[in-house]
């Protein structure tokens, strides 16, 4: 993906005959055993079914740390060549990111979900056409929000959660508005779905009366003093975060 960008950058001046539109998906904070498709216990038929017709890979990397993971994933460079070293920093002014170099060679660029590279370095100053999301970290997931209730903005202007708001689906309502915008442009895309899901799994909501999985009921808060506070311990059949024990068929990250 971030060798493509480098790859069309190159080839600004010259016009090839097509160029997919191109769509990044990223969860926050899934392990890389809870899909389905890698032995996870939850159903995701959706993901399941991108594994089946397209590549799964058996060997992945990143920088350990969320937002770290994310400059690199953005950049192509590891963190600290931008200047970014630990959460809470910011991409470096004069980094160019894949949308900066997608959006030179002609791509239309938007980004809906968690940017979490704070204030200071927001996404339209970063190649992006158009942003909708959390700036920061994490965020609660509902408009009645008593924990971490993060403002979420689109376009730099903060955005009112209407009364039945839900992140998850927001962000993925926002992605829809921003490629119907311009879908008789002939310009490509770029979409980078990034979604605060499924970090803050207590976040989640019945749909259709069906009942949450049986480890996410009785649940204490993940911000809570009675939440898991314990190391990070890799057991055969549990493990000790920051969002409490949960049952897993891999050891910790």
């Amino acid at each position: 993906m971030l060798a493509a960008g480098n790859t069309v950058a190159v080839r600004t001046g010259a016009a090839p005959a097509h160029r997919p539109n191109i769509v990044l998906i990223v969860a926050d904070d899934l392990g890389f055993s809870d899909a389905g498709c890698y032995g996870g216990e939850i159903g995701t038929p959706n993901i399941d079914r991108l594994a089946l017709e397209g590549v799964r890979f058996r060997q992945a990397y990143n920088c350990a740390v969320c937002v770290p993971s994310r400059a690199s994933l953005m950049s192509g460079l590891y963190p600290q060549q931008g200047g970014y070293q630990q959460s809470g920093g910011s991409l470096a002014p004069h980094l160019p990111t894949v949308a900066d170099l997608l959006r030179a060679a002609g791509y239309r660029t938007c980004l809906s979900g968690k940017w979490g590279f704070g204030e200071k370095s927001r996404p339209r100053a970063h190649g992006f056409d158009h942003a909708f999301g959390i700036l920061g970290g994490a965020s609660n997931y509902f408009k009645h929000a008593t924990i971490r209730p993060t403002p979420v903005y689109l376009d730099d202007v903060e955005y009112q959660r209407p009364d039945d708001f839900y992140m998850t689906n927001a962000i993925t309502d926002q992605a829809i508005t921003f490629l119907e915008r311009d879908a008789k442009s002939e310009r490509p895309f770029f979409l980078y779905l990034a979604y605060t899901a499924p970090r803050h799994r207590t976040f989640t909501r019945r749909i259709r009366g069906r009942r949450r999985p049986a480890f996410l009921r009785d649940r204490a808060n993940p911000m809570s003093p009675t939440a898991c506070t314990g190391p990070m311990r890799a057991t055969p059949r549990s493990r000790c975060t920051r969002h409490g024990p949960t049952k897993v068929v891999s050891p910790c990250r």
